[in-house]
């Protein structure tokens, strides 16, 4: 085995590890395909109403819900898009 020696400081060697480091961090870039999917409860809890008031909405078309496999799930993006929107999803009664 052929091989060659290096004789460095441990501060040269962090050094290089940073910037190892540092630049395969600076080329990455996140998927953007991947969809973060959030539950009923988190939901609910997140636009602090009810189980049956989010029910509701997703019934008049207010969220949408997406079936995956054989749970019902919300689109995280989907679900903030609506809290920045600033639209008030409280129930009111008639």
């Amino acid at each position: 085995m052929n091989g060659i020696i290096l004789q460095i400081t441990v501060e040269e060697f962090k050094a290089y590890l940073n910037a190892a480091v540092q630049k395969t961090l600076d080329n990455y870039v996140p998927p953007k395909d991947e969809v973060e999917y959030l539950t009923r409860e988190e939901v609910a809890k997140k636009l602090r109403i009810s189980l049956p008031t989010l029910h509701a909405h997703v019934k008049k078309g207010i969220l949408k819900k997406h079936p995956v496999g054989g749970r019902v799930l919300f689109r995280k993006d989907e679900i903030d898009e609506l809290l920045l929107s600033g639209q008030s999803i409280k129930y009111r009664r008639r």
